[in-house]
């Protein structure tokens, strides 16, 4: 469980703690002096750490997807990142596509077969709407990944985010308690009178433990399966979750929104993650140096 707040102790990035029975993240490495500092902490969303039911620790992988392009341009930083910052306790692993990235690290590489469901999905969007076709690579990496990997929590991250901060098991048991289904970044858009829910996808964990994963994974494969889009706005895969979510929901499962106000669109660096990721969207990570980033990690070299 988190530790009490103690006055006078040195606290790193990161660190969770318990002050008043409120579960806080600390914002930036300090001295805690003799009175409980606020502004250095971010007050926790969830307030109680979460024991597996098995009674042990849970077993957390997380996974994301990348070609060669994207990993030149973005995702070898992506992966520094991970290795620095992404607790080894916690599993990574990656869907390479169309080439072998030269690893020498604990990252596992899936490749990139997704099955005969994926190939007609791209025989039949590819020519007539090349975006729905290409955001769906993640959607079929998501469906092999919850049908396949063996796990108590499936975590996506983009391969656009940087780790700038440690992230260990006992933030992501803050956010994966066993009632919830899906921890996720909830999204509202309302365009000419009508509102649509989506998700901010570069982020979520599913619970495959949940009694309702299995509800959740045909849900979402039957969309992709059967071009089940006429109720979602753009057949993308943020969409195509959010879909999934509200049907879930509708069925009486209990999902952790961390974006539950939903005013903003760019909601994970408003959001508790923040301190621990930065997701820069497109358009705006076009004028970021990611090298510069990934730099202050440590000295460039073999991943």
């Amino acid at each position: 469980m988190a530790h009490q707040w103690q006055p006078n102790t040195t606290y790193d990035k990161g660190v969770v703690v318990k002050y008043e029975e409120v579960v806080y993240v600390c914002r930036e490495g300090h001295v805690s002096l003799n009175t409980f500092e606020k502004k250095r902490w971010i007050k926790h969303i969830v307030n109680e750490l979460v024991q597996n039911r098995r009674g042990g620790a849970k077993r957390f992988t997380a996974i994301s997807s990348m070609d060669h392009k994207y990993f030149n341009k973005y995702g070898r930083y992506f992966l520094k990142s991970v290795i620095h910052n992404l607790n080894k306790g916690i599993r990574f692993e990656l869907y390479n596509e169309a080439f072998r990235p030269k690893l020498k690290s604990r990252i596992r590489l899936r490749g990139f077969d997704l099955g005969e469901e994926y190939n007609k999905f791209q025989e039949r969007w590819w020519p007539v709407n090349k975006k729905v076709a290409t955001f769906a690579k993640k959607g079929f990496t998501i469906i092999d990944a919850m049908e396949n990997i063996d796990c108590d929590r499936l975590i996506w991250l983009d391969a656009d985010l940087i780790i700038n901060a440690p992230i260990h098991p006992q933030l992501l048991d803050l956010l994966s308690d066993d009632r919830y289904l899906s921890t996720h970044l909830g999204v509202v858009h309302n365009v000419e009178g009508k509102r649509w829910f989506s998700c901010e996808t570069g982020f979520f964990i599913l619970n495959k433990n949940h009694k309702q994963f299995n509800d959740f994974k045909e849900t979402y494969k039957n969309i992709y399966y059967n071009d089940d889009h006429k109720d979602i706005r753009r057949f993308y895969d943020g969409e195509v979750y959010g879909k999934t979510v509200e049907i879930m929901q509708a069925a009486g499962a209990e999902m952790l929104d961390l974006n539950p106000e939903h005013v903003h669109k760019t909601c994970m660096p408003r959001s508790v993650l923040d301190p621990y990721m930065k997701h820069y969207k497109a358009g705006l990570k076009d004028e970021i140096d990611y090298g510069q980033i990934a730099r202050k990690l440590g000295p460039d070299g073999p991943i």
